[in-house]
């Protein structure tokens, strides 16, 4: 897929529901890599052959994926259905947020500062007795659906292709670490694949991508057949993430950026001067934002990974972040009497969350249904939605 389709897609996407653009943009990815003559899955269970290859593929593909963005455009603002389409309006209204819905969560073990959104469902942990527990919850009302018990202390979470992938650290014995696949809709295990130490996961771009800062490595995993397919050298590869077809990595070892291209495992760019170095990465829509937790520092970046203007300062260190509606990134800090807010291109200010002032946020996630607060001390999820 070009650069300039997909920045089509993305900005599309904006405007309407990021999440489902992005879906559809990785399915797309994932069959066209099939090749001429291949077959390609479409819905839930057909099946066709197109022996004609890739390009009349991805024509028909793109019509049928923007025709579905116009019609959800078009629709959305008269719609009468049970589901309040809230995130597309939590980026223009962040001071009219307000609490709408809180849930109890499993109070077993230590809670881990991981939330992330898979479809309808959002999924948490829970570490204890050497081993996680991951739980699935549902999207609207934070109630548990599905429990998993792993070996091993859970470090990140992403999901992607119809799966949540989990890094697994810490296992003991000298066993080596490992990805996780689960099914996002019923948590069962799909496939492991083994991986020294890793650290960090994301996926896009027709791939899964983990860094391993103690091999220096950035490991491309191949979704169709759970299997490393790729690997870049990348010293004290921490961060990573992925934006259109390239993937940005934090190069520890000598303070730097590296933004990699995804099919060919190519550096495209080293960047240097993002201070202090970024320990996250928030992609939202065509944008990119750099951030470093421990100081509170924000920035945005460009495609080649250098920073977009000076850093922004919260008053705080930075526990959660999310990405909002058209490039915009939620935030949450401690320090300041507003501990939630939003960062909009261009602005050097968050605007807060007045409504919601000093509600403790270890993690953000947004759904369909709003933004939800992980409050780990309390071991508690908190929806805010805009009023």
């Amino acid at each position: 897929m070009t650069d300039d389709l997909r920045d089509a897609l993305v900005r599309l996407s904006e405007r309407g529901e990021p999440a489902g653009v992005e879906a559809l943009l990785e399915r797309i990815e994932t069959d066209l890599a099939a090749g001429p003559g291949r077959t390609a899955s479409i819905g839930g269970g057909w099946r066709l052959r197109f022996p004609w290859g890739r390009r009349a593929l991805f024509a028909a593909t793109l019509a049928l994926v923007v025709a579905l963005v116009a019609a959800a455009l078009v629709v959305a603002p008269g719609s009468r259905s049970g589901t309040r389409r809230v995130a597309s309006n939590l980026a223009m209204v962040p001071e009219r947020l307000e609490v709408s819905h809180r849930a109890a969560l499993p109070r077993r073990g230590r809670p881990a500062r991981l939330l992330v959104p898979s479809g309808g469902s959002l999924w948490t942990t829970s570490a204890r007795n050497g081993g996680t527990v991951l739980y699935r919850l549902d999207g609207r009302t934070g109630r548990r659906l599905a429990t998993v018990e792993l070996h091993g202390r859970v470090v990140d979470l992403a999901a992607g292709f119809g799966s949540v992938w989990v890094v697994a650290a810490d296992r003991g014995a000298g066993q080596p670490g490992r990805l996780v696949r689960l099914d996002a809709r019923t948590g069962a295990v799909q496939a492991e694949v083994e991986l020294a130490t890793p650290a960090r996961v994301a996926t896009g771009a027709g791939a899964v991508w983990v860094t391993d800062p103690d091999r220096g490595v950035l490991d491309r995993i191949d979704p169709r057949s759970d299997r490393v397919d790729g690997t870049l050298a990348v010293p004290g590869a921490t961060a990573v993430a992925v934006a259109g077809r390239s993937v940005l990595v934090v190069d520890t070892a000598d303070d730097l950026v590296v933004t990699v291209d995804a099919p060919s495992l190519q550096v495209l760019f080293r960047s240097s001067g993002i201070d202090p170095a970024p320990e996250s990465f928030v992609v939202s829509g065509s944008r990119v934002w750099a951030i470093s937790d421990g100081a509170g520092s924000v920035v945005q970046l460009d495609r080649s990974g250098a920073a977009v203007g000076p850093p922004v300062r919260l008053q705080g260190p930075v526990t959660g972040a999310a990405a909002g509606s058209a490039g915009a990134v939620w935030l949450a800090h401690r320090g300041g009497s507003v501990s939630v807010g939003l960062l909009q291109p261009g602005r050097s200010v968050l605007a807060p969350a007045e409504r919601v002032r000093r509600i403790p946020a270890d993690a953000l996630a947004v759904s369909r249904n709003g933004l939800w607060v992980l409050d780990t001390g309390a071991s508690t999820l908190t929806r805010l939605e805009a009023r």
